[in-house]
């Protein structure tokens, strides 16, 4: 399967410890935020609104030890960096696979998610295409070059909010 799901990925206290360091992140002055335009090929963007990107740095090393410690015990891959993604109304990804990575993980970090916001993460399996609503500490690993996108956050929804993770080496699991 390409998909896997996790629920509750992270533990009551790191996923509350993620939101406060989040917003901390959010609300400082200065801080290292860029965008989809500036980072992502044009066939991805179309006319998606800016997505705001936070790569987690060393001044950010004890937040990451932890996520990465907590994630590695439960999924098949190592994970070498990680990072946030803010997506606005009237943002999306298009269809594409992630081709230079072994996988990919998403976690969910809003606390709801209206049916009506949109922001579903739409596959392709088995010629069929399937979606999953984002929802509060969700976990999702994507495999083997699944070909997926984002719909578009609709006018009205909360920012959606996410970790994204990119995973290069598959680990033995006991």
């Amino acid at each position: 399967m390409p998909i896997t799901k996790y629920n509750n990925i992270l533990s009551d206290e790191l996923y509350k410890e993620t939101i406060e360091y989040i917003k901390s992140l959010m609300k400082k002055e200065g801080q290292q935020f860029t965008t989809s335009i500036l980072n992502w090929e044009d066939g991805l963007i179309e006319n998606s609104t800016p997505i705001l990107k936070y790569d987690f740095y060393t001044y950010d090393d004890a937040f990451r030890k932890k996520i990465k410690a907590e994630i590695e015990t439960k999924i098949p891959y190592f994970i070498d960096g990680f990072m946030l993604y803010v997506w606005p109304n009237s943002s999306y990804i298009t269809w594409h696979n992630d081709g230079i990575y072994k996988a990919g993980l998403t976690i969910y970090l809003n606390e709801k998610w209206d049916s009506n916001w949109g922001g579903y993460l739409m596959y392709e399996e088995n010629e069929e295409i399937k979606a999953i609503k984002p929802e509060k500490n969700l976990g999702v690993l994507q495999e083997n070059g699944v070909n997926h996108m984002v719909t578009t956050i609709n006018v009205g929804a909360n920012l959606r909010t996410t970790l994204q993770f990119f995973l290069r080496k598959k680990k033995k699991m006991l």
